[in-house]
C-alpha cells in the first residue's frame, strides 16, 4: 500500500481552510478572532501534534512576576511544565517551559500588525533562568550568537485574510521593526495568511536555500504567494519542535515556601562508653531526661582515650564520632 504524507496533509489541511472560511464569513471579527482560535486548535493541532507538547491558551509568566498579554495559543513541553493556574479560561505557564506562540486572527491590519510586533517583542524579551541544574555537562544552544542553556520562544501569526497584499504586509512589518528598533531576537517570525500566502524569513547569501520559520540575525523578510499556507504552518511548527528540549523547571523559583532549618547536633552512643548492661541484647536503662547543651566535641571532657572524629566508611557521615583504635 502506498501512502503519501503530503496527500494526506493536504486534504487535512483543505478541510480546516474551508472550515475557518465559514467562520470568517458568518462571524464579525471579535467573534470570529475566538472560533477560529478554537477551532485550528482542536480540529488541527492537538490532533496532529506529538502528545509530548501541550496547547493551551493563556498567559506567559517568569519567576519574576513579570507576564506576557494573553496568547491565543501556546505551544509547550508538557512532560516538564506544570500548568500552574487558570485565569478564568486562560491557563498560566511559566516561560521555561515555551517552545511557540501564535496569535490568530479573522483579517490583518497594519495597525493589528504593529501591534502584534510588541506584544511578540513582550514575550521574547520574558526572562527564562528557573531551571534545574544538571548533575553533568551537557549540550547548550548556540542562537544569536549567544550560548545558552534554553532555547528561544518563537511566535507566529496565522490569519484568514487581509485587506493588504503580503508585499504591502511585509514591507510594513519591516517598516516597523525599524521604526520601533526591534532586534531580530524579538521579532514575528512568521506571518500565514490562509487567502494569500506567507511572510517568512531568507538569507540573501545564499540563493539556494530554502526559507526559514524563524528569524535569525542573518535573514531578511521574504513573502510567497502560495495555497499551501497551512502545510506550513504545520511545517513551521514541527520543525522547531523537532530540535527543542528543556532542563527541569524549578518549581522553587515559582512557589516561595519558607523553610527555617531545626538543626540537631548529637554524639552517637558507642558501645565503649556504656556499661556492658547497656549493650544490645541486656538489660535496658532507661535515661533519664537530662537536657544537654549544644557544645563543640573539643569541648567535652570524657575520662580515658580523647575522642576523635572519624568518617564512617559505611555511611559517609562525617557526623559520627568514634574512639581511636
Amino acid at each position: 500500500m502506498d501512502f503519501d504524507l503530503g496527500d494526506d496533509l493536504q486534504a487535512v489541511c483543505s478541510r480546516v481552510v474551508e472550515g475557518c472560511r465559514q467562520i470568517h464569513s458568518h462571524l464579525d471579527y471579535r467573534a470570529a478572532r475566538g472560533e477560529l482560535r478554537d477551532y485550528i486548535t482542536n480540529e488541527f493541532l492537538r490532533k496532529y501534534v506529538p502528545d509530548a507538547f501541550g496547547i493551551e491558551s493563556g498567559f506567559i509568566i517568569t519567576s519574576d512576576g513579570e507576564s506576557s498579554l494573553e496568547q491565543d495559543f501556546i505551544i509547550y513541553d508538557k512532560t516538564k511544565t506544570p500548568l500552574l493556574a487558570r485565569h478564568g479560561n486562560s491557563q498560566l505557564l511559566p516561560v521555561e517551559g515555551v517552545y511557540i506562540t501564535a496569535e490568530v486572527g479573522s483579517s490583518l491590519t497594519f495597525d493589528d500588525l504593529e501591534r502584534c510586533a510588541e506584544d511578540v517583542r513582550r514575550i521574547k524579551k520574558l526572562k527564562k533562568s528557573a531551571y534545574l541544574k544538571p548533575p553533568t555537562p551537557v549540550y547548550r544552544i548556540r542562537e544569536f550568537r549567544e550560548l545558552k542553556d534554553f532555547f528561544n520562544t518563537v511566535s507566529y501569526l496565522i490569519v484568514y485574510d487581509s485587506p493588504h497584499t503580503l508585499k504591502e504586509l511585509t514591507e510594513r512589518l519591516m517598516e516597523v521593526n525599524e521604526r520601533l528598533a526591534i532586534p531580530p531576537q524579538h521579532q514575528i517570525d512568521g506571518v500565514f495568511l490562509m487567502r494569500r500566502g506567507v511572510i517568512l524569513n531568507y538569507r540573501e547569501v545564499d540563493p539556494g536555500e530554502k526559507m526559514q520559520f524563524m528569524v535569525l540575525e542573518d535573514t531578511n523578510h521574504a513573502y510567497a504567494d502560495t495555497e499551501d499556507v497551512l502545510p506550513l504552518f504545520y511545517l513551521a511548527i514541527m520543525s522547531r519542535l523537532g530540535k527543542v528540549w528543556m532542563h527541569g523547571l524549578d518549581l522553587r523559583e515559582y512557589i516561595k515556601v519558607p523553610l527555617e532549618p531545626n538543626v540537631l547536633k548529637y554524639i552517637e552512643k558507642t558501645p565503649e562508653l556504656f556499661p556492658e548492661e547497656d549493650s544490645p541484647g541486656g538489660p535496658t536503662v532507661e535515661a533519664p531526661d537530662v537536657k544537654i547543651p549544644d557544645v563543640e566535641i573539643s569541648d567535652v571532657e570524657v575520662p580515658g582515650p580523647a575522642l576523635e572524629a572519624r568518617r564512617d566508611e559505611t555511611t559517609g557521615d562525617a557526623g559520627r564520632y568514634q574512639l581511636p583504635s
